[in-house]
């Protein structure tokens, strides 16, 4: 691969979106498995009674099934619910995912790069944002589904083409966030 083919997909845009993936991914990863689980995080793991059914645990949660399905994932690997790194990995690829998207929808809605890159990067070091992606909860799922909706359902302000698709794509996750 020449210079010429890599400075084809360097764009500046490119470089922006990378700085935002690699720093959002810092603040959510590094250290990600050195604590014990919060008392919240327990609230999300599936946790069966003798002879229950995965179906029946879900309908007696008060919580969407999101969050106990996607903390289901690793157990498939691990088989041990007691990983907190290999537990928040799923939620905090979910925020980083978030943060990509925000990035999208603001550029989106704006069309302007310099606004989308300052508000996603806004967005990226709340507090709030970088503390639900480290977490083992429904935040992540919700935040990233409610954008994903929202990039979707965009598409109808504008009137732009494949209306029928984003419509069915943002309803799409717009249940996965209420499921979230």
């Amino acid at each position: 691969m020449g210079f010429k083919s890599l400075k084809k997909y360097l764009k500046p845009e490119t470089l922006l979106i990378l700085f935002l993936i690699v720093s959002s991914g810092y603040l959510r990863f590094r250290n990600l498995g050195y604590s014990d689980y919060i008392g919240d995080e327990f609230k999300a793991i599936v946790n069966l009674d003798e002879g229950q059914s995965l179906w029946n645990f879900l309908l007696l949660q008060r919580k969407g099934p999101m969050q106990f399905l996607v903390s289901y994932i690793p157990y498939i690997f691990t088989h041990n619910f007691e990983n907190e790194l290999a537990e928040r990995i799923p939620f905090a690829l979910a925020s980083v995912s978030s943060v990509v998207v925000f990035y999208l929808l603001v550029k989106k809605l704006t069309k302007s790069i310099t606004v989308s890159f300052f508000s996603t990067f806004l967005f990226m070091v709340s507090g709030f944002i970088v503390g639900f992606g480290r977490i083992v909860q429904y935040q992540n799922l919700n935040l990233l589904f409610s954008l994903l909706c929202l990039y979707f359902y965009s598409d109808l302000i504008s009137k732009q083409k494949h209306l029928i698709r984003s419509t069915l794509m943002g309803t799409l996750f717009w249940c996965l966030s209420i499921y979230s």
